[in-house]
């Protein structure tokens, strides 16, 4: 009897670390992704320059918001950095190659993604 309480709050004790665990792991930064803004923007004005047909400005764009969001990778690891710069590889990729429509559905996941982030440090 006495052992089947212990082992019963042993197991409650282990179930709360590990949600509170999961729960702390699942969480956000207490500040915002480094470049954040920067990355937003540049994202943004690629994808503008996109729908103008200017494709060489969304290269330059994307390329340069690809770099800042690995900057900031290498200054604290961030998902949301990482899956933009993830993508903007992609994207980055698909305008190279003249795969216009593909890219603006990268960048516009990116933009996306990242105002969302941006409106929940507000």
């Amino acid at each position: 009897m006495e052992r089947a309480k212990f082992l019963g709050r042993y197991l409650l004790i282990l179930i709360v670390a590990i949600v509170s665990f999961q729960v702390q792991a699942g969480g956000r930064y207490q500040d915002p992704p480094e470049n954040l803004n920067e990355v937003l923007a540049l994202s943004s004005k690629a994808l503008e320059m996109l729908k103008q047909g200017n494709t060489d400005e969304a290269l330059a764009a994307t390329a340069e918001a690809r770099k800042l969001a690995k900057e900031s990778n290498k200054m604290k690891t961030t998902a949301p950095m990482q899956k933009s710069s993830s993508q903007l590889r992609m994207a980055k990729s698909a305008l190279r190659k003249g795969k216009t429509d593909k890219a603006s559905d990268l960048l516009a996941q990116v933009v996306t993604l990242l105002t969302e982030v941006k409106k929940s440090y507000e």
